[in-house]
């Protein structure tokens, strides 16, 4: 619980007291299994009535459930057993009244007709909403998708920031910088993560005689991970953790979006220009890409392409339905950029740990660790060659047909006329 709660306080929201009697049910010829005989009774931390449970549990191995199914439904018909339909902690919930609210921070509802205020902040709460509740499973650390969902809603926040800076409330603007913090100590586990469990399938790929180097290599990057996440745990029990997520928990509460200037418009009359400016500064970072150009390029334009898919997906149910087609293509190449940025991410911490461990390594550790690095930049020549195509195809047809529909069902503001212009969202050439 500690590790899950960090330094916060905790409270008794109610307690679970359990008397069980064990019984041993057999059929013959397979394996024992039990039954439990449990007299409940939960009390409310801050006092009042007990509620009282009386249930019955079997547990058997699958190989003797079809062997004991008419025990158990003679059993389950003596007694007049029902099914469970709560669990012992939701009957806890609801003898303490504690209630749980579906949209703790405000409506993240997203209608095709709302203010782009609205869905700015409808966004945002989504966002934050998916980052403090990957919070507890990336502290516990029993999944590392866990931290990998945190991250990435991190990200998302960053995003959807930056693309709605000029209709969120002024306070807004000074949460990037602690979002940024937070996904660079979300990072540097994550980024150790990936490149293990690429490290566990070579080791089951390489000749026998590389394993036990690699096994060395394993044990020093899991040594950095365990570093990484120690600071990691810091940061999340830190007082400027704990005031980011006071400040934009209160920030979401108690904004309504404003019922005048930009944030007012329909978000038809403002999604496109949003996208289109995510999509001109994406293709510019790509017509930049040469066959020479360094890994930086490919990073810069991978960040790019990963703004303009979050902006896709932030306005898709603005435009229901019409954003799918553009966004798978997006994400195919956003895929192909992502590889090719972990083989050169691996590469360079390969290069790094052979400079500054050559001699806790060893000869062995290093040669193989060449062999390892010269994999990963095989693999980031096929994805080069895979970026062209990729490329084309998020540009092409379907995008310039998604481009002229959205400056179709543009919609006007109500003070303009039907024949006045609306600012123009061109599709690529």
């Amino acid at each position: 619980m500690r590790a899950v709660a960090g330094t916060r306080k905790v409270r008794t929201l109610f307690e679970v007291r359990t008397r069980r009697r064990m019984l041993s049910v057999e059929a013959d010829g397979f394996p024992p299994g039990e039954i439990a005989l449990d007299e409940t009774a939960i009390q409310p931390g801050g006092g009042g009535s007990a509620t009282r449970l009386h249930r019955v549990e079997i547990e058997a191995p699958d190989t003797a459930l079809s062997a004991l199914q008419p025990f158990i439904d003679e059993l389950r018909a003596a007694c007049r057993l029902q099914p469970a339909g709560l669990t012992k902690y939701e009957v806890g919930v609801l003898t303490a009244g504690i209630e749980s609210a579906a949209d703790p921070f405000g409506s993240t509802t997203i209608e095709a007709d709302a203010p782009i205020g609205r869905v700015a902040l409808a966004v945002l709460r989504r966002q934050f909403s998916a980052l403090t509740a990957k919070e507890p499973g990336t502290r516990l650390g029993d999944d590392n998708e866990e931290l990998h969902d945190m991250r990435v809603a991190s990200r998302r926040l960053r995003a959807a920031l930056s693309l709605f800076a000029e209709v969120l409330p002024p306070s807004a603007a000074a949460l990037h910088d602690d979002l940024r913090w937070i996904g660079k100590t979300l990072g540097r586990v994550r980024d150790l993560d990936v490149q293990l469990d690429q490290l566990g399938g070579w080791l089951c790929e390489v000749p026998a005689t590389d394993r036990d180097p690699l096994t060395a290599l394993r044990t020093l990057l899991e040594a950095q991970r365990s570093a990484a996440r120690e600071s990691m745990l810091k940061d999340l029990d830190s007082r400027r953790y704990e005031l980011f997520v006071g400040r934009f928990g209160r920030l979401l509460r108690s904004a309504r979006g404003r019922r005048s200037g930009p944030p007012s418009l329909p978000a038809r009359t403002i999604a496109p220009d949003l996208i289109e400016e995510r999509f001109r500064v994406f293709r510019k970072a790509a017509e930049q890409i040469q066959d020479d150009s360094p890994a930086a390029d490919y990073h810069r334009l991978r960040i790019r392409c990963k703004r303009l898919r979050y902006a896709l997906e932030f306005l898709a149910e603005v435009y229901p339905g019409r954003t799918r087609s553009p966004i798978k293509r997006v994400v195919a190449l956003q895929d192909v950029l992502g590889l090719y940025q972990d083989a050169d991410v691996a590469i360079d911490r390969l290069r790094r740990l052979a400079r500054e461990h050559s001699a806790e390594l060893g000869p062995e550790a290093i040669f193989a660790m060449g062999e390892v690095a010269e994999r990963y930049r095989r693999s980031a020549e096929e994805l080069r060659e895979q970026f062209p195509r990729a490329y084309a195809r998020a540009i092409g047809k379907g995008w310039k047909r998604f481009a002229r529909l959205i400056e179709a069902e543009r919609t006007l503001p109500a003070h303009e006329t039907a024949s006045a212009p609306a600012p123009a969202v061109s599709g690529p050439q």
